[in-house]
């Protein structure tokens, strides 16, 4: 059987969880529009979700290949402080590790739940504007089976 990336699956996945969540959706936006995106909008207000970059590492056992892709969930908050950003993070890594995605509808199945390999935070300040930000990166992988 050929081998086939899982990403866009994923991303949907990935998408459709955290706005099914109401403990993420209640930190970032009201239930029917909420701050979850693939990209940062301009002109977007904040608290947001960016679901980010990825990458994928084949794994191979004697009885298939699987793909093990990684990805960015980036937590963009305007508060002084770190306290917003981190119970958005700490939300979001427990709705994206809480159960296997449903991946069956793109012919694909997590063989596990998603994994924090790693977690970081920072301030950053956008010198035009003075726009000060705080920018957390959840790093969660998967691995995830084509079904035959």
């Amino acid at each position: 059987m050929a081998q086939r990336l899982p990403l866009d699956a994923l991303q949907k996945a990935v998408s459709l969880k955290l706005r099914a969540d109401t403990g993420v959706t209640d930190l970032v936006g009201r239930a029917k529009n909420p701050r979850i995106f693939d990209h940062v909008r301009q002109g977007s207000e904040f608290p947001l979700i960016v679901i980010g970059e990825y990458e994928d590492e084949g794994v191979r056992t004697k009885q298939r290949s699987a793909s093990q892709p990684s990805f960015a969930v980036e937590v963009y908050t305007k508060t002084k402080g770190m306290r917003q950003m981190n119970d958005i993070m700490d939300v979001v890594l427990s709705s994206l590790t809480e159960s296997v995605l449903d991946l069956s509808a793109d012919g694909f199945r997590s063989i596990r739940t998603g994994m924090l390999i790693r977690a970081s935070a920072a301030t950053e300040q956008d010198p035009s504007d003075e726009l000060i930000v705080q920018h957390g990166t959840l790093e969660i992988q998967y691995t995830i089976d084509t079904v035959p």
